[in-house]
């Protein structure tokens, strides 16, 4: 014991360098490990409110079948609960089609679709103006930043027109329900998805909701 305390006086200046230099690596090597655990996190919710489908006939036909579209809106809230900020990149929308007989397989609608007209909710003499999440709205100054810091939470509507189809490419319903299925990409090639069971409403009755629900596309083809 005696010889190792009369080497440690004699090489107190290098063991106080390797300890220094150990204390540095060991903190590199640390904050590496901090910064590989930091990484974004997004969980969603899909709201009550404007969150609906609605399929409708179009004025052509294919091959003698009647042409339809189905048009589905959702009330989204997305919040970063992880540990780096993310940016929303894309959005998609699934349902089960009646065309799929594989029960895993879901109909994507990969391209959000500019509505033309707020979804706008009567509660009593009032009205409740949506936002929407990636779109300006027409009714009331929406500024929605889906640039998520830690903790930052976003909501809005993201709206959804499929192309024009026919024959079974309709969703599978039941008791005027269907189940969808939202998923999320950020700019780092995450992806995010959340399930629900939403209500499928006749056009009239989304009209009543969004004054030019299902028009989109059609204005496109009149054009």
């Amino acid at each position: 014991m005696e010889s190792i305390i009369n080497w440690t006086n004699s090489n107190s200046g290098f063991l106080a360098l390797i300890i220094f230099l150990v204390t540095l690596f060991l903190g590199w090597v640390t904050g590496i490990f901090k910064a590989l655990k930091r990484k974004p996190k997004l969980k969603m919710e899909i709201l009550q409110g404007p969150t609906f489908c609605a399929s409708f006939d179009t004025p052509r036909t294919w091959n003698g079948h009647q042409a339809h579209r189905t048009a589905i809106s959702i009330y989204l809230s997305i919040t970063n609960v992880g540990s780096a900020p993310t940016d929303i990149k894309e959005i998609h929308v699934g349902y089960k089609s009646q065309s799929h007989s594989l029960p895993f397989l879901w109909f994507w609608l990969k391209e959000l679709t500019a509505s033309k007209s707020d979804f706008v909710m009567k509660l009593g003499d009032d009205s409740k103006v949506f936002p929407f999440l990636m779109q300006r709205n027409q009714l009331t100054e929406n500024q929605i930043d889906t640039y998520l810091l830690e903790g930052k939470r976003c909501n809005g509507v993201v709206y959804f027109e499929q192309e024009e189809s026919w024959g079974n490419y309709l969703p599978k319903v039941q008791d005027n329900k269907m189940k969808v299925k939202v998923r999320v990409c950020d700019v780092y090639g995450n992806y995010y998805t959340a399930k629900s069971v939403i209500n499928k409403v006749t056009l009239q009755a989304a009209k009543e909701v969004c004054e030019k629900f299902g028009e989109t596309r059609e204005s496109l083809v009149e054009a």
